[in-house]
């Protein structure tokens, strides 16, 4: 069965940001009225620099001169029948201390695939160079020095590109053709001069290739669909592309690559025949195999404990890298089934937050209203609670038995995901600092429980006609609990648990994310962007992203956003 998702913008940014630089960023805004990029510097508050850009740009990136910017413009395929509508991409490098354009760079049509240096000095994107010609241009843009190079007819397809750990080198991935019947491969391409040097043939596709090292190199080539032909993981030493080490996986199989790159850490698990699950560690020194069921849901490693927390639909399980052993904990089922939906998939999966204070794992559902509290320690389940208060769950359960009955469809919500602490989307569940008391979101009852530390004595924060939308933990200078609403954010007290006025909306709100650093908070919500001071909560700037009422608009239809927030990559 496969979880839910309702998609919203905040969702698409969460793709597409990485986590934000704790010391501060700097932010843009496209006006989309006046055609202009409004900045806002790392040590800003307002959006006070504007620059002339024409139309909004798909992505901008840092470079390394702290006062440049690259704005890309990479517009999609035209659909069948309009290719004379199709327009080709273009990067723009731009000054944010003159506010002027200093070099443009035309690039051809879709599709663009690229990759940036972790220096942001160098930019390598391909696309078409005409909308008639079969194959791909590479281009390799220097920004230090604003010189291009170009490496024409490299390829006729691109999956995905890459640089190597020490990034010398591009690896093109291009994925087989089935109905020909011919395999994928990798380029391997030299970075100066653009040159392709050598040619890595895979049996099947190239699912994945993950830098270990200087040295190692790991590529996963399979084809789920493929039912004929064995998957392999192989170990690739990068001097000459011999293989180290190579596994088979027997068909058909099922591959999750799970990628931890602070920690040069790969997990792959590929479920085979006989409901048997064959997870793969591998890191820079050594390889590691060990079997478990197939009936996982999701999975986390744990570096500190060398250990994987396994959430499975009726256990927790731990594997021990150290010690080659599993724990299985039974925790009862893990999946919550919605009574309301007439979809054939309607299950929602738990999920799993680590709390190494407790030596614990809690494993919760914000659809089902579970928290489940599972002592590592003891290897079994110390506590599990329902959350939301009754009254509020039989209300919700009539109000969504006369929704379906009078529209015969099944009820969404909006929940948030999990989040970090620095690109912060909000969180169903957060505690205190001491960890002696946690909080948890229910949506649908539109309340937060209160436990204590052992998830007893359930205490209800409820805002009366205001929908709650997510809890953050803000940890700068005084780490403080918020809760968001449609309609305002609020300051948790922990002491009696009343509850602080921080910012009114002017208009309802449906999600939020946050951008913490040092000495700003930036909320941002589908309605409204709002910078505050941390130090003292007072709100230091707020603009509705449609505009304000009263304006009056020549270039936007009734309706249309007229601020669009760009994230800086």
């Amino acid at each position: 069965m496969k979880k839910k998702y309702l998609i919203s913008f905040l969702t698409i940014i969460l793709i597409t940001v990485p986590l934000i630089n704790v010391f501060g960023a700097s932010y843009c805004l496209f006006d989309k009225e006046n055609s202009q990029l409004l900045l806002m510097g790392k040590d800003d508050v307002q959006f006070t620099k504007k620059i002339d850009i024409g139309e909004k740009p798909d992505q901008i990136l840092p470079t390394n001169d702290p006062n440049k910017y690259m704005a890309i413009y990479t517009p999609q395929a035209p659909k069948k029948g309009e290719e004379k509508n199709a327009l080709k991409g273009e990067l723009i490098l731009f000054n944010s201390s003159t506010l002027k354009k200093e070099d443009s760079i035309e690039l051809g049509y879709a599709p663009f695939t690229w990759v940036y240096t972790k220096d942001n000095k160098h930019l390598y994107i391909s696309s078409r160079p005409s909308l008639e010609s079969t194959s791909l241009e590479l281009l390799h843009y220097d920004i230090s020095q604003e010189k291009i190079e170009k490496l024409p007819n490299f390829t006729n397809h691109l999956d995905s590109i890459c640089l190597s750990y020490d990034e010398t080198k591009l690896f093109a991935l291009i994925k087989g053709d089935n109905k020909a019947k011919t395999p994928g491969e990798i380029l391997v391409l030299e970075t100066s001069p653009l040159a392709i040097s050598n040619k890595i043939v895979t049996t099947l596709n190239p699912q994945g290739l993950f830098f270990l090292n200087s040295q190692k190199i790991v590529l996963v080539d399979a084809d789920e669909k493929n039912k004929k032909q064995q998957g392999v993981l192989q170990v690739i030493n990068q001097s000459d592309y011999s293989t180290i080490e190579k596994y088979s996986f027997p068909v058909p199989y099922k591959i999750s690559n799970n990628w931890y790159a602070d920690d040069q850490t790969l997990i792959t698990i590929a479920d085979t025949p006989g409901k048997q699950s064959i997870i793969y560690k591998i890191t820079p020194e050594k390889t590691q195999t060990f079997t478990t069921k197939t009936d996982w849901l999701s999975v986390k490693y744990i570096k500190d404990k060398d250990q994987l927390f396994i959430l499975a639909k009726d256990t927790f399980r731990v594997v021990d890298f150290n010690s080659k052993k599993e724990t299985v904990c039974v925790t009862g089922d893990n999946r919550y089934e919605d009574p309301f939906s007439s979809s054939y998939n309607n299950y929602y999966n738990y999920e799993m937050k680590y709390i190494p204070v407790l030596n614990s794992v809690m494993i919760y559902c914000k659809e089902g209203g579970k928290v489940k509290l599972v002592d590592l320690g003891q290897n079994q389940m110390s506590h599990s609670a329902t959350y939301g208060r009754r009254g509020a769950k039989f209300g919700h359960f009539m109000a969504n038995i006369f929704v379906n009955a009078l529209f015969n469809a099944p009820f969404y919500m909006y929940t948030p995901i999990q989040s970090s602490n620095i690109y912060n989307e909000g969180t169903s569940v957060i505690s205190d600092t001491q960890r002696t008391m946690y909080f948890i979101l229910s949506l649908y009852t539109k309340d937060v429980t209160v436990f204590d530390k052992n998830f007893q004595n359930p205490k209800y924060i409820v805002v009366p006609d205001e929908k709650p939308i997510a809890l953050f933990q803000v940890n700068k200078l005084n780490p403080q609990n918020w809760l968001v609403t449609d309609k305002r954010i609020y300051l948790i007290n922990p002491d009696d648990l009343s509850l602080k006025p921080i910012f009114d909306f002017k208009v309802k709100i449906n999600s939020c994310v946050f951008f913490e650093e040092e000495k700003r908070l930036i909320a941002l919500t589908d309605q409204e962007i709002v910078v505050i001071d941390p130090s003292n909560l007072e709100i230091e700037n707020s603009r509705l992203l449609y505009g304000e009422p009263s304006e009056k608009f020549t270039h936007l239809q009734n309706g249309e956003k007229r601020y669009h927030f760009i994230p800086i990559l």
